[in-house]
């Protein structure tokens, strides 16, 4: 809520990713992936082997730093917010005031960084 409905992104379209194939949304593509191997699930007792893409890892515990499902409109559509131009407050009026980031924040991101710790000695 504090992410998706400020940058007016629906909940449908953009949502943390899950491991089983049971858990995944109808609308979300199935990996086709007949050269994948079949391995040890990360689930306690789930004693059959299952497919890489579900269930040879945690995909909730990626929720942090890349667990996202996102069609690709929705993908840019969260650039956009997150990257607009002089953000003091809002994003072009769609969220009543909230700003994903602030200047101050887009600039460190995208800064050439400082690497003179043990380089320059």
């Amino acid at each position: 809520q504090l992410l998706l409905d400020p940058a007016g992104i629906s909940h449908d379209e953009m949502y943390l990713g899950a491991t089983r194939l049971a858990d995944i949304p109808e609308s979300e593509t199935e990996y086709y992936c007949p050269e994948c191997s079949l391995g040890s699930s990360v689930f306690p007792g789930e004693g059959s082997l299952v497919p890489g893409p579900y269930g040879q890892w945690y995909q909730e515990a990626l929720d942090a730093h890349g667990g996202w499902v996102s069609s690709a409109p929705q993908l840019m559509h969260m650039l956009a917010a997150v990257f607009e131009p002089h953000c003091n407050g809002t994003i072009s009026g769609q969220n009543n005031g909230t700003c994903l980031l602030w200047d101050t924040s887009i600039n460190q991101l995208t800064e050439k960084p400082s690497i003179s710790s043990i380089y320059d000695q």
